[in-house]
């Protein structure tokens, strides 16, 4: 369970003696009632700006009350003491740092922490000591989110309090002064009665270090020690009844001093307080800072103004010295750490707290081994014996060395030793100055690996490299040549170090060589790329391909060319040896009679088409224009486009390189092509031996090869459909009513449907043939072929076996209605004679009829074919023994498929015969 904070109690009425002694030293400094000096507020904004946090506060703590003097950031008010922060500690003589109020138990119910009057949580707060130790406020800061402040911020800190405590000790003091001048002046109406002591006040004020003056309402000079004389310059002669204002006033500031002045003799108020720093003039026109402390005095009638004066223009520049030194050792890059003579620690700043590991709390009065080598430590601790002991010692110049981490790690460091003197000139310590050196080491480290692996890649490197001089005794000479170059040139490394690059340069070429050095030397272009021959020590002409790049001093001006240069002799024969094959590819692919096209595979142009040639914008009727980046499948008939695209995926893949497809192509017209397409991959390997011209800076691609095969696809179909069709009627013939009647029987297996089988052979077509010849017999049989066509079902077979014979397959039948049905329809057909060119003639037909049941596919089916065909036949001849024209059934029990026969039909008739009379047995 949290403590509650404790209770404020007021010492004073308890009787507590040093209550009271703390309440009387705050009252001599007369500061409560007072508004607070342009000084305080400075103070206060360097402790906030110091702690780098937006509110400071400089409290004074009496009896019952919290007075804030000064503030930034906020405005200040007083408060009742049991609602101090401060006062919880002011006493105790110790900085206070609170990360975050809102967590200590002592504060986090303080009206400035929960939000009644303010929010605190980062709070820093130092005490203000008086030289007789009593504690009479604190300067605080604070911010209203959590924080927290690095040693060296805490002790400037209490640096500031001690300065707030110096300033109010000044006022304490030029109250006393203004006091005793007081007092003086009741001396002074005393003169004729207290001669003597006048005389004696005389003395002093001759002899005291400050200047005393006195003015009357005038502003005319009535009095003038000699303090004042070696001050401003001016003797006690000459500065008697002189102006004040243009004795000692700066000109800039007479209007002010003029009117203030004017303002107090109608008033008797006074701007000023009673001590504080203004500037003065000398009689030589030199401006000086000086503490003034003034006190009007009445006597006689008449009011007169006396004025205590300090010079204090050295202070203030030694002050202003300090803290520009302290700011700049605050801010250094390098570690600065200060020791005396005794080698301990006196200071030490943020740098240092980065590159050793301590912070300054923590290494404050510790010896140099903490961080530094003990042959270091002793070196040192010797310059310091020899310094105190009064011997004259210099610095000691900047040296490497390795120091030590607060983690045991160590440290690379430059440092350099300056002694530091007092006012005197007696050394009273040394300041030390250390620089981290590791990335200056590893990056020395870095160049000397950097130039190994530049030499070694100078020697060993498989093109040349040549150095050429641009100024100096050697400009124009090749300054460095590797083993490459010397390879392809011919000459030693020696050699051409006494050669330019005019001596080996092809002269045809030099005039293009020497201007595109002077386009990289001028900064006309960083670099240059280009191809040029050279002249080997043997005579021989050699191809280069040469990049010039050129290297800069730390000034910026150029200092010599690196040309790289590549034999590219070989080379340019291979690309010349390309360049004709890819004409001859080019030629024979623009004027190849087969359709030519080039399709891309990568994965931005897949199955686009890079290149035709004439015969396929001939064979597809689109033009170049309109097949370039054109889908190769929309070439293909819509019916084949999925196959295309499974056939094209293999290649796409990379699991094909080869291959070749028939299908159909649409042309412009709208007709159909028949296209043989021979495929062959090419990658940017293989596509430039073929000489594809500019494959070999494209990905893979296909090579597609298309032969118009319509005339051939055409005929072939021509003459499947003969040896399939009976030639004089167009129908389909034995054979291809056995395939069909055997898909039939398999379909029916899985189905469980009847197929039918009708046989059919006229009657009476002998005569026709042999009364009107055979023409007029051709042109019955193509009209009986027509009239029974118009009997079937879509999906029924019609064929023709041969002479006047005819089969019909019917599958898919629920049983012998839908059989007779077919049949009665093949008997009417020829009800009507068969009107010829020759004639009318009357015929029948005999039909013998089957209805077989389903069987499965595979080796037993063309049996089951020949055994439905033999059974329609038997019936067919049975129908002929019986009179001719009429149907007769046959059934051997095959299609019984529940243990009973199809019924027996008189089909003439269409009345059952038997019900089960064909039953198998």
């Amino acid at each position: 369970m949290t403590p509650p904070p404790p209770s404020i109690h007021c010492p004073e009425r308890n009787g507590n003696p040093a209550e009271v002694q703390r309440l009387t030293a705050l009252r001599e400094y007369d500061v409560l009632g007072a508004p607070a000096d342009a000084e305080l507020d400075d103070v206060v904004r360097a402790a906030a700006m110091l702690a780098g946090v937006p509110h400071a506060t400089l409290n004074l703590i009496d009896e019952h009350r919290q007075c804030q003097l000064a503030t930034v950031g906020f405005e200040g008010t007083d408060s009742a003491r049991e609602d101090s922060m401060c006062a919880l500690h002011f006493t105790g003589g110790e900085v206070v740092h609170l990360p975050d109020a809102a967590f200590d138990p002592r504060y986090r119910t303080n009206p400035w922490v929960d939000g009644r009057l303010g929010r605190v949580r980062l709070y820093a707060s130092a005490p203000l000591i008086t030289p007789r130790g009593h504690a009479v406020g604190s300067l605080c800061v604070f911010d209203t989110v959590p924080g927290e402040l690095f040693a060296a911020q805490l002790d400037a800190l209490a640096g500031l309090a001690r300065v707030v405590v110096a300033l109010f000790e000044r006022r304490r003091k030029a109250l006393l002064a203004e006091r005793y001048a007081a007092e003086a002046h009741q001396h002074a109406l005393q003169a004729q009665r207290l001669s003597a002591s006048d005389a004696e006040l005389r003395l002093v004020l001759a002899a005291t270090s400050d200047a005393f003056l006195a003015v009357d309402e005038n502003q005319r000079i009535t009095s003038w020690n000699a303090a004042a004389e070696a001050m401003f310059g001016w003797s006690q002669a000459e500065a008697l009844g002189r102006g004040l204002v243009e004795t000692i006033v700066p000109p800039a500031m007479a209007a002010a001093h003029t009117g203030g002045f004017e303002r107090f003799l109608r008033t008797g108020a006074r701007e000023l307080s009673s001590t504080v720093e203004v500037p003065a003039r000398r009689r030589d026109g030199t401006e000086l800072v000086v503490e003034l402390s003034i006190t009007p005095v009445e006597a006689g009638g008449q009011r007169k103004v006396y004025a205590a004066i300090r010079d204090v223009t050295d202070r203030r520049r030694l002050e202003q010295q300090a803290r520009s030194l302290a700011g700049i050792v605050a801010g250094a890059r390098d570690a600065i750490v200060s020791v005396d003579t005794a080698g301990r620690i006196t200071s030490w700043n943020a740098a240092a707290e980065q590159l050793y590991g301590y912070d300054a709390a923590r290494v404050t009065g510790a010896g140099l081994d903490l961080i530094a080598a003990s042959g270091e430590v002793q070196q040192l601790g010797a310059w310091l014996a020899r310094a105190a002991a009064g011997e004259a010692v210099d610095g000691v110049a900047a040296r490497d060395v390795v120091g030590r981490h607060r983690d045991g790690s160590a440290v690379e460091v430059s440092i350099t030793v300056s002694p530091v003197l007092d006012a005197a000139g007696a050394v009273v310590g040394a300041s030390i100055a250390a620089r981290d050196i590791s990335e200056r080491l590893r990056a020395e480290a870095a160049l000397r690996e950097a130039e190994q692996r530049f030499g070694l890649a100078f020697t060993h490197a498989p093109t040349g490299v040549l150095l050429t001089a641009l100024s100096g005794e050697h400009a124009g000479r090749f300054l460095s040549a590797n083993p490459a170059a010397c390879a392809m040139l011919g000459h030693s490394a020696e050699a051409l170090q006494h050669l330019t690059s005019a001596d080996v340069t092809h002269p045809e070429d030099l005039p293009t060589s020497q201007r595109r050095v002077r386009e990289v030397v001028e900064g006309r272009t960083p670099s240059a790329h280009f191809e040029e021959r050279y002249v080997r020590a043997d005579g021989r002409t050699v191809w280069g391909e040469v990049d010039i790049s050129l290297v800069h001093d730390a000034g910026g001006r150029p200092l010599y060319t690196v040309t790289h240069v590549q034999d590219v002799t070989a080379k340019r024969a291979d690309r010349q040896r390309l360049a004709e094959s890819e004409q001859r590819f080019r030629l024979a692919f623009d004027t190849a009679p087969v359709g030519m096209v080039i399709v891309g595979l990568g994965e931005e142009d897949a199955a686009r088409i890079l290149q035709v040639n004439t015969t396929l914008c001939e064979f597809t009727g689109l033009s170049v224009p309109e097949l370039l980046g054109r889908d190769v499948h929309d070439l293909v008939d819509p019916e084949e486009r999925v196959d295309s695209l499974l056939g094209f995926a293999p290649f796409l893949l990379g699991e094909l390189t080869h291959g070749q497809v028939e299908q159909r192509y649409r042309h412009a017209d709208g007709t159909v092509r028949w296209g043989l397409m021979t495929v062959t991959a090419m990658t940017a390997a293989t596509a430039p031996l073929a000489g594809v011209p500019g494959a070999d800076d494209a990905g893979p691609q296909l090579l597609c090869l298309i032969e118009d095969v319509t005339a051939r696809k055409a005929a072939e179909l021509a003459l499947r459909h003969q040896a399939l069709h009976d030639g004089l009627t167009g129908l389909p013939n034995r054979t291809l009513l056995h395939d069909r009647l055997e898909h039939a029987l398999a379909a029916a297996g899985r189905s469980g449907a009847g197929v039918g089988v009708l046989f059919c052979d006229l009657d009476g077509f002998k005569a026709v043939n042999d009364s009107a010849g055979h023409a007029a017999g051709d042109e019955l049989l193509r009209e009986v072929a027509a009239r029974f066509g118009g009997c079937l079902r879509p999906g029924d077979t019609l064929a023709r076996l041969g002479g006047d014979e005819f089969a019909v397959v019917c599958p898919d039948l629920a049983g012998p209605a839908d059989l007779r049905a077919i049949a009665e329809r093949l008997l009417g057909s020829l009800r009507e004679p068969v009107v010829l060119a020759a004639g009318a003639f009357g015929v029948g037909v005999s039909v013998g009829a089957h209805l077989a049941g389903g069987c499965a596919a595979g080796d037993g089916a063309g049996a089951a074919v020949d055994q439905a065909l033999a059974h329609a036949d038997t019936a067919m001849y049975e129908a002929k023994r019986a009179g001719k024209n009429r149907v007769r059934t046959h059934d051997d029990g095959a299609g019984d498929r529940c243990g009973r026969g199809w019924p027996a039909l008189a089909l003439t008739a269409g009345d059952p015969v038997a019900a089960g009379a064909l039953a198998s047995r």
